[in-house]
């Protein structure tokens, strides 16, 4: 029996190359049809206009329908004037010459609490001022926080001179000089040899002014102090009695603190808040500063959205589908980095509310016409040239029963493989054609030959017995008079203990992230610990802290691993497979809490280890000497600092574990993870009632666990450093028994 030879199929499509937009469009579809990815960009907006509003309402401090208007300079431009003000008239020309010897300040550490710091733009020094009224003219020489000594007039003027700080070491000497509307500036690190820093007219200048001392720090919204210590004070005029003012007031336009005036043994020590400089716009810019607090939050989803949308491709196989149909890997990044930076910058607008239930009926109408009337059903996902139509013919219908598997009267036929669907133009098969022995289906293609069909055949006898066809005899007829009883293991808990442990020793990714936290953590409080400097006793600068500055950024690497240690489990589908190894669904939950414990243990002392390592090694060299109040970092109260970062970041791990259990996406629970640790602080931040940030402080797991790392300043924080810790342990028990829960009365 011979059969005419074959014609492979062949497209008629010509071969060509995906343009890279058609690639972005492609990745496009991909986005939009994952409903999580589209409620995390939903989520993402409200978090910042959430925050918006709130930064909004709480940063306005001014009562009634409205605001006053800022005041306004010497050229009608808004400026802020608030600062503390130590001073005498001086009437006609004078010169106030002062040696400046230190210059520190307080910044905010938290809600109602502040730390030992001083802002970059921090100010103190020498003034001549027209009067102690805002928006007044004048002129000024100062020694800044990082900016070195400065001359500043009238708001929008500003000249360099001396670099470098302040110090008992290095003192700063400052003088004015005013000549009718000419004030001019000078300054000397010795005291003797002078240089001129610059020359400013004042037009209009009244006779009598205001000549002295004032100090001023910028709080960006948060409360900060600057405080400046002058000696050899020496007036060209007859001296009078030192008034303090508050210029400005304590009003919305005022200084954020009071300041201070303190004389001892000719030295005079002034501390003062506010700023003096030009304001932009209509003072809207500390408003868009704490507007955008809510950033952060906001990035959280955005972050997991886009380690999602190139971790599915490989967890649920579509890599491969999209490297085929773009084989330009580049191309095929690149095409993702557009769509999700594009989706990020628009925000999605619109998205959220556009529906696409009309689109969907429409759609669905016209493939019914192209079918005859009759609508696809959900599960045909063959092509329409691969669907039957209204009448099939006698024979697409002995085609289709072929296809089926029924049996045909003559000579069997085996049909080559149709395309199962996928929206395709045309089915990828050939024709059928007639089965034979000797003669392939495709031979270009080095298929074997295809055989027709027939019974079922013998078994195939194996062991000892010699092989060939026949059926195995069966086993004889016979009643059960027991019922097979299968005992439990004897140790259940050791053998969940044992396969969470194969499973995490057996998966790369896990120890990565713990080795990347271990060196994330070292790099950042080596960097802190480094970036410190420590000039006198009073710089208020915790060690320690500075030292474990890392673990800011290593909890949420350790948040990632509690999370994956249970979301690949459904990620993967392996969760049906555990829980019928291990039908205890508690202890296997349990299990893998233990196991993940460990690891993460050893990787945060290994961490913390490393951080004090650096910091006992950088810090004093930074002015952390025995000298300025630090003897070494292996004290009682280091130690305790030490083993409380140890168990923070254990903690953190098995608070995401619980929390990934409950959610049973990994994505989402790295959200809520890195959302519930950072949105306390951020908050606590904006809100302007002190008892609300304080009690946001108390119950917030990052500031409150994070309180075990002070050595310095203890009795002002919110709770004590083990009371700090236990609100963590409570947050961590809360998410495990969640999760506990969650995984017990709902099915996997």
């Amino acid at each position: 029996m011979t059969t005419a030879p074959v014609t492979p199929y062949r497209s008629q499509a010509a071969a060509g190359r995906m343009s890279f937009w058609h690639l972005v469009h492609a990745e496009w579809t991909k986005f939009r049809t994952v409903r999580g990815w589209m409620i995390a960009m939903i989520v993402a907006i409200m978090a910042v206009t959430a925050f918006v509003f709130l930064a909004g309402n709480v940063s306005s401090s001014c009562s009634g329908s409205a605001c006053p208007a800022p005041p306004a300079g010497p050229g009608g431009e808004p400026v802020t004037d608030a600062f503390y003000f130590a001073h005498q008239p001086l009437t006609g020309n004078g010169t106030i010459t002062v040696q400046m010897t230190s210059l520190t300040g307080q910044v905010a550490a938290g809600p109602s609490q502040t730390a030992p710091g001083l802002q970059p733009w921090s100010k103190a020094g020498i003034i001549i001022k027209q009067n102690t009224s805002q928006g007044s003219a004048y002129a000024a020489m100062m020694v800044t926080g990082s900016h070195g000594v400065r001359m500043q007039w009238d708001y929008v003027n500003d000249t360099p001179s001396l670099t470098g700080s302040v110090s008992a070491a290095s003192p700063r000497w400052l003088r004015l000089v005013r000549d009718g509307d000419t004030i001019t500036g000078y300054d000397s690190a010795d005291g003797t040899h002078w240089t001129l820093a610059g020359t400013a007219t004042l037009p209009g200048l009244t006779s009598t002014v205001q000549a002295g001392l004032f100090a001023a720090a910028p709080s960006n919204g948060n409360t900060a102090t600057a405080t400046g210590v002058f000696r050899h004070i020496g007036l060209s005029w007859t001296a009078t009695r030192w008034t303090g003012t508050n210029v400005g007031g304590s009003g919305p336009n005022g200084v954020p603190a009071p300041g201070t005036l303190r004389q001892s043994a000719g030295t005079l020590t002034v501390t003062g808040s506010g700023d003096i400089t030009p304001l932009a716009g209509d003072g809207s810019v500390l408003s868009v500063q704490r507007a955008l607090a809510g950033t952060p939050i906001g990035l959280i989803p955005l972050i997991v959205v886009g380690a999602m949308f190139i971790t599915a491709e490989y967890r649920r196989g579509l890599i491969r589908v999209s490297l085929t149909a773009s084989p330009s890997r580049g191309r095929l990044l690149a095409a993702k980095a557009v769509v999700i930076g594009a989706v990020s910058f628009r925000r999605h607008r619109g998205a959220a509310r556009r529906g696409r239930g009309a689109r969907a009926r429409r759609r669905h109408r016209r493939t019914a016409q192209r079918d005859g009337g009759r609508r696809r059903h959900r599960g045909d996902l063959r092509p329409v040239s691969a669907r039957p139509g209204p009448a099939p013919a006698p024979r697409a219908r002995r085609a289709r029963r072929v296809r089926r598997g029924r049996a045909l009267s003559g000579r069997a036929r085996v049909a080559a493989a149709d395309h199962p669907g996928r929206r395709l133009l045309r089915p990828a098969g050939g024709p059928p054609v007639f089965a034979g022995r000797r003669r392939q289906l495709q031979p270009e293609l080095g298929v074997l030959p295809a055989r027709a069909v027939g019974g079922v055949r013998g078994g195939v006898r194996v062991g000892r017995r010699r092989a060939g066809a026949g059926l195995l005899p069966a086993a004889q007829e016979g009643r059960m008079s027991l019922t097979a009883r299968v005992s439990p293991p004897p140790h259940p808990l050791a053998q969940a203990l044992h396969a969470a442990w194969t499973k995490l020793r057996t998966v790369a990714g896990p120890f990565w992230l713990l080795a990347g936290a271990v060196a994330l953590t070292v790099a950042v409080g080596a960097a802190a610990a480094g970036a410190a400097q420590c000039q006198s006793a009073t710089c208020g600068i915790d060690p320690v802290k500075a030292s474990f500055t890392g673990i800011y950024v290593g909890q949420a690497v350790a948040a990632a691993v509690g999370v994956l240690a249970i979301g690949d489990e459904y990620s993967t589908g392996m969760i049906t497979l555990s829980l019928t190894a291990v039908p205890r669904r508690l202890t296997w939950f349990f299990a893998k809490a233990a196991v993940l414990t460990g690891p993460v243990l050893i990787a945060s002392a290994l961490a913390v280890a490393g951080s004090a390592l650096a910091g006992r090694l950088i810090l004093p060299g930074r002015g952390f000497t025995p000298a300025h109040g630090y003897a070494s970092l292996t004290a009682g109260a280091d130690l305790r600092a030490a083993a409380g970062a140890v168990v923070y970041l254990t903690l953190i791990a098995l608070l995401a574990l619980g929390v990934a259990a409950a959610v049973r996406d990994s994505a989402a629970a790295i959200g809520l993870v890195l959302g519930l640790l950072y949105l306390f602080p951020i908050i606590a931040s904006l809100v302007s009632d002190a008892t609300l940030a304080r009690r946001l402080q108390q119950i917030g797991p990052l500031s409150a666990g994070l309180d075990v790392q002070a050595t310095t300043g203890v009795n002002s924080l919110p709770l004590t450093p083990w009371q700090g810790l236990g609100v963590v342990a409570l947050w961590t028990v809360g998410a495990l028994l969640l999760g506990a829960l969650v995984l017990k009365f709902r099915d996997a």
